[in-house]
């Protein structure tokens, strides 16, 4: 909603609908775990005896399911967190002593740049309401 009126929409009614879509369109798919997870499904923290207090989106890029109010700008994020994650783990392959990568090379274990897969990277947007308790 907030993001159809920051979006320049000044029809109210249309932004509430158009939030209303982009719920129950998106929610969440039980065998992918992307899409929306409204508060009821947020996550518990360890020791914690209350549910967070969040709603969010799990998004896939390219192929996961979100509402097209997910703008470019929000793929042009992931991009850039994407090439900074594989340059700090291509920093921390660098920093392996050579004795250690034997180590690693006997378990089959590869550099952490090796690891990862952009298709199977998750970009989660979450929100978190106010709240006064």
């Amino acid at each position: 909603f907030d993001a159809c009126k920051a979006g320049g929409e000044e029809d109210e009614e249309k932004c509430q609908k158009a939030g209303w879509e982009a719920i129950s369109d998106f929610l969440r798919n039980k065998t992918r775990f992307d899409g929306y997870f409204p508060m009821d499904l947020a996550e518990t923290a360890a020791q914690a005896k209350v549910r967070d207090i969040k709603h969010y989106y799990h998004l896939y890029f390219p192929d996961g399911r979100y509402p097209d109010a997910v703008s470019s700008a929000a793929r042009a994020i992931f991009e850039q967190m994407w090439e900074l994650g594989l340059k700090l783990m291509k920093w921390i392959d660098d920093g392996i002593s050579e004795g250690t990568w034997e180590k690693l090379k006997k378990q089959d274990m590869a550099s952490l740049v090796d690891t990862c897969c952009k298709e199977q990277t998750l970009f989660r947007i979450l929100h978190y309401p106010t709240y006064d308790g």
